[in-house]
């Protein structure tokens, strides 16, 4: 029988801290990640968005390996659909980072394996084993190991577990729960961009009404769209996004699709034996995933030494999951998809940035 402390249900920056912090603490852990390739596929930028707390992407940072950063920004500018910069802002030595995604969530495995944590690939989870409510491990596709059992089981599975993952499995995600997706391009051949310099530009030319430049150098980028066909139009527009994206070309494509209120976090994230942590959680951003990971983590680890894995003791990881909340969801961050024209987007910016309520250039409360 294949027993552990905690089963981690996902090997992304949630799950491997989650790992990391149970294996240090002397219990047994395993990480089970459904793909061949820990960080492969890349769901989202990359982006370390700068935090109220810089300390922690530096501690992480420091940790790994040079070549996973490939550019700390100097600057966030803020462009209105009419062209005009709105905002400039400073973030040298604020831990506004982008990384390669893949090669960070292999380093963050990494350290779980070398903490003492088990790590199984190509290994999905697909249910979730109940005694008397409880949750007491997983059921996988493996042949060699189709069911795991655990203390406590750490829901870290990503973007797509509203859909078929713990969260869905355990009745968490509302019944009406909607979905968006889009894609990230990793673009070559851009004008008029710098290395140093986080561009958000905003605008009817894109269904939410905003996106953002991600140099990796001074000709090639990362960014988001709807879909390839928005992309293609705005690139024939006049914007000053479309100047600058005339003659890109993408070399690598990524779909991704997660719960519109990604960011709001779920309203309960625990239940007996079981606790979500990271975009499992609709939680949003690398660092609020980590940190969730690491709550998680640690509450487990308490209600285990105590034997005591019931709801009610590990409710204490709520009050800490709390701070990690955000204001609004993903689409509602900022809200400029409710205005019908590049006008009132324009004016909505203006007010937000004067009220300094502009959620892009705001650092992320940890």
């Amino acid at each position: 029988m294949n027993e552990y402390d905690v089963i981690v249900v996902g090997a992304g920056p949630a799950g491997s801290a989650a790992a990391k912090v149970v294996a240090e603490r002397g219990l047994k852990a395993i990480l089970l990640e459904e793909h061949t390739i820990v960080g492969v596929p890349e769901h989202c930028w990359g982006l370390l968005h700068r935090t109220t707390r810089p300390e922690l992407y530096e501690d992480i940072i420091r940790e790994m390996h040079q070549s996973v950063v490939l550019t700390e920004y100097r600057l966030e500018r803020v462009f209105a659909p009419s062209g005009k910069v709105v905002q400039e802002l400073s973030v040298a030595g604020t831990a506004d980072y982008l990384v390669r995604r893949d090669e960070f969530d292999r380093e963050l495995a990494r350290q779980a394996v070398n903490a003492g944590a088990d790590l199984r690939l190509n290994t999905r989870v697909t249910g979730l084993l109940k005694q008397n409510g409880r949750v007491i491990g997983v059921t996988t596709n493996s042949n060699t190991t189709p069911t795991l059992y655990g203390k406590i089981v750490i829901g870290a599975d990503g973007i797509h577990a509203a859909q078929k993952g713990t969260p869905r499995w355990q009745g968490l995600i509302r019944a009406e729960q909607t979905f968006i997706g889009g894609i990230t391009l990793e673009l070559a051949r851009v004008r008029d961009i710098e290395p140093d310099v986080l561009e958000w530009h905003t605008g009817a030319f894109i269904k939410r009404g905003w996106t953002g430049i991600c140099p990796r150098d001074d000709v090639s980028c990362t960014i988001d769209f709807m879909s390839l066909a928005e992309f293609e139009q705005v690139k024939s527009g006049n914007y000053v996004i479309s100047r600058k994206l005339r003659d890109a070309v993408p070399v690598r494509m990524a779909g991704w699709s997660h719960p519109s209120d990604l960011g709001i976090g779920l309203n309960k994230v625990v239940e007996d034996g079981l606790i979500l942590a990271g975009s499992a959680a609709l939680l949003i951003g690398i660092l609020p995933a980590i940190v969730s990971g690491r709550y998680a983590a640690e509450v487990a680890v308490e209600a285990i030494k105590e034997g005591d894995v019931t709801v009610k003791k590990l409710s204490k990881y709520e009050d800490q999951f709390k701070t990690l909340r955000g204001p609004a969801g993903f689409m509602d961050s900022p809200p400029f998809y409710k205005c019908s024209s590049d006008e009132a987007i324009e004016n909505l910016l203006i007010e937000m940035i004067e009220r300094d309520e502009f959620p892009l250039t705001t650092p992320i409360p940890i």
